[in-house]
């Protein structure tokens, strides 16, 4: 008979993906995979720490049978039934390819113990719908395909129609759900990079969740703007997220900017509070009268509130210009914009992460926080990818700038 291994397949969806790219990035993923066969269900099982429990290592599986199934015994024809693809633990969809004619016959197994036939017959339906949908049109977005009937739509609150981009480029979640989202889809890898610290995703979602509560109670919320002075660390992502999360507009305040400059922003700005360390707020002399958040501290912290998550035309930050030209004047970036860009960020870097490397992409944070372009490589971040923090010393310096970025094997730099 035949033996065959479970592998782990990484695929990235998001709602403005096509279908017919999801499909193509799922060939190409399944045939790296492949390389891998030999790992076998029982090693993967122990690496995961699942030996000895009976916890399944996937849930709902695709089984393509790419082969003939046509048989023939000397001058007699015979057809093929096939009755089973093996024990089924959840949901199986089992994909027969005729060579005989092109054409396709799918089959929907469901376990018995973990589904009643009731429900059996509803993923039956929705599973045609879906498989309709997507033949009538396979240039459409995955958000936009309907598998749910109008009654099912109904009994799920908030749903509404199917996805599909709005006018003037809404973004559909906010940057801290995406962030969130990609902690649940990858929680062991690695998110932010700062020296020798290290972040995965579900680390990463988890300090921003705790800073996020504590400024809440600090009065941040939709509305309001909160500043942050923090020296390039994890930390200066964990706050920029944090406030984001918390509803508020996030306002970057640089140490190093002269003292006047820094009074003129948070006058004009009139943050509710600064995300700093004793040290770094002792640098911005003219925040001096702000309430003081510590991250440091936030651990210890009890006075926690349940943050507002911002709407799309929420401020997502503000951003002051060089002022060379005149008065320095602060920019507002809403999220629904913010989102945009994330999508947009997601779609190519997926695409240059298949097509050049075959994995994640190593992205550099080298632009000063106060500067918009800063906003980039973290987005690039909340689409999946390796966030290295590159500190001060070291990207003003272009010769250390260059044998670091070798050292780190970094793949992406914005400019």
């Amino acid at each position: 008979g035949m033996l065959s291994s479970i592998l782990p397949m990484r695929l990235a969806l998001a709602p403005s993906d096509r279908v017919a790219d999801v499909a193509r990035r799922a060939s190409a993923e399944a045939r790296k995979v492949l390389r891998h066969q030999r790992y076998a269900a029982q090693e993967l099982r122990q690496d995961r720490g699942l030996a000895g429990t009976d916890v399944p290592l996937s849930g709902p599986s695709v089984n393509i049978l790419a082969f003939d199934d046509s048989l023939r015994f000397g001058p007699h024809p015979a057809t093929l039934h096939n009755l089973s693809i093996g024990p089924v633990d959840d949901l199986a969809v089992a994909v027969h390819a005729s060579y005989a004619d092109g054409g396709l016959h799918i089959d929907l197994h469901g376990n018995p113990e973990r589904h009643t036939a009731q429900e059996l017959a509803g993923h039956h339906r929705r599973l045609c719908r879906l498989i309709e949908d997507f033949a009538d049109e396979p240039s459409r977005t995955v958000g936009s395909l309907n598998f749910l009937s109008d009654a099912e739509r109904r009994l799920v609150p908030g749903l509404g129609a199917p996805h599909t981009p709005a006018a003037g480029g809404t973004p559909p979640v906010p940057l801290p759900e995406q962030l969130s989202r990609q902690a649940r889809i990858s929680p062991d890898r690695t998110a932010v990079v700062s020296g020798s610290t290290r972040l995965t995703f579900a680390e990463l979602d988890s300090r921003v969740d705790a800073l996020a509560g504590v400024l809440a109670a600090a009065g941040a919320r939709p509305g309001v703007r909160i500043a942050v002075g923090l020296p390039r660390t994890t930390e200066l992502v964990v706050a920029m997220l944090a406030v984001m999360r918390a509803g508020a507009a996030y306002l970057p305040l640089d140490p190093s900017y002269p003292a006047d400059r820094l009074a003129f922003m948070i006058e004009d700005s009139a943050p509710a509070a600064l995300v700093a360390t004793t040290e770094s707020a002792h640098l911005i002399d003219p925040a001096r009268s702000l309430p003081l958040v510590d991250p440091d501290l936030v651990q210890q912290e009890p006075d926690v509130s349940a943050p507002v998550s911002p709407g799309p035309r929420d401020a997502a930050y503000v951003i002051y210009t060089s002022g060379s030209t005149g008065r320095p004047k602060g920019v507002v970036v809403e999220h629904r914009s913010l989102g945009n860009l994330l999508e947009h960020h997601r779609r190519e870097s997926h695409a240059l992460a298949e097509r050049a490397y075959g994995r994640g992409l190593r992205v550099a944070l080298t632009a000063p926080a106060s500067f918009d372009a800063s906003l980039d490589p973290v987005l690039w971040m909340a689409a999946g990818h390796e966030l290295h923090i590159v500190g001060d010393a070291v990207r003003r310096d272009p010769e250390a700038l260059v044998e670091h970025l070798v050292r780190e094997r970094i793949d992406v730099i914005e400019t």
